[in-house]
């Protein structure tokens, strides 16, 4: 029995997790799924979000999805189909993983007769793709370079970036189908389970990067992060002050702050990808926060913590 597989993959910030729970909203119970969850940092924000949706979610959280692979997934996997429980499985990625290295690790020897990967979608955030490929090429370009479908997102927010954002996949990716419209207006479920989609698993079985090889981190190695804990509720505007604080303390260092903090009132969500910071409030429990950038001042950050 083979599980088809699809990879959901995009940079930091980008809209990936938003991007599934439209796929899941309109999935409706259709399928049994279960979501491979890859976060760069301590705790994964995304998973607490996407269990609240009522699927499988296993949790990596070591921030490198192409080494924890070789282990945890396949682990994951091999329950799986002892239970025949799943119908599909979906892998979102760290935004700092590179796209190429997780298509290895699925094909790799022992994964390639349990499961079929079918197709690698990119989340591209049209207002960001021109930063994030001079700063981070290496991994925007390959994210862009190894998917079949492209999602453009924050297009509401800016949409005189998007013909600059199409253009800008098209080089490095001239055949992949590019979507720039509304994702509660597309069929998801139609473009990402795609019965003509797939991945061709030819010749010999991809090598996965391992920890031994040359393989070393690298993909990540620009990257820090800081996971803060809130040890008792706050009011909104007394953590969006803090987190401001710090925002203006890294400047263009800092890359994405994401997390669900307690109030009085509830829990609220808090994001933040290099415009303005965000925050709603959350159904779903939390107390910490995640923040991700080429360097961070930690120190500081949590001097800024403990005065809230």
């Amino acid at each position: 029995m083979q599980i088809p597989v699809y990879i959901i993959s995009g940079f930091l910030g980008a809209g990936k997790t938003t991007c599934i729970r439209h796929l899941l909203a309109q999935m409706a119970g259709k399928a049994r799924v279960m979501i491979i969850e890859n976060d760069f940092g301590e705790v994964s924000f995304d998973a607490q979000v996407l269990q609240s949706a009522g699927v499988q979610v296993q949790e990596l959280t070591s921030g490198c999805i192409c080494c924890t692979l070789a282990g945890d997934f396949k682990q994951s996997l091999q329950a799986a189909l002892r239970g025949r429980d799943v119908d599909l499985i979906l892998i979102e990625p760290s935004g700092v993983g590179k796209l190429s290295d997780i298509i290895a690790a699925c094909q790799s020897a022992e994964l390639a007769d349990k499961l079929s990967l079918r197709q690698c979608v990119t989340v591209v955030d049209v207002q960001r793709c021109a930063l994030y490929l001079r700063n981070f090429g290496e991994f925007y370009k390959d994210q862009i370079s190894h998917s079949q479908v492209v999602f453009l997102s924050h297009v509401d927010e800016n949409p005189q970036a998007v013909t600059a954002a199409e253009a800008a996949v098209r080089t490095y990716n001239p055949t992949c189908r590019i979507y720039a419209e509304p994702w509660e207006k597309l069929p998801l479920g139609d473009l990402v389970f795609s019965a003509s989609a797939g991945i061709e698993l030819s010749g010999s079985p991809v090598q996965e990067p391992s920890c031994d090889q040359d393989h070393a981190h690298d993909h990540a190695a620009p990257f820090v992060t800081c996971t803060l804990y809130a040890k008792e509720p706050r009011s909104a505007a007394a953590w969006q002050q803090v987190i401001r604080a710090g925002i203006s303390l890294e400047g263009a260092a800092l890359v994405r702050v994401k997390g669900i903090l307690p109030t009085p009132s509830g829990y609220i969500q808090v994001q933040y990808n290099g415009g303005a910071l965000t925050c709603a409030d959350s159904t779903v429990p939390g107390r910490s926060l995640t923040c991700i950038g080429t360097s961070l001042q930690e120190k500081r950050w949590r001097a800024l913590w403990e005065e809230v």
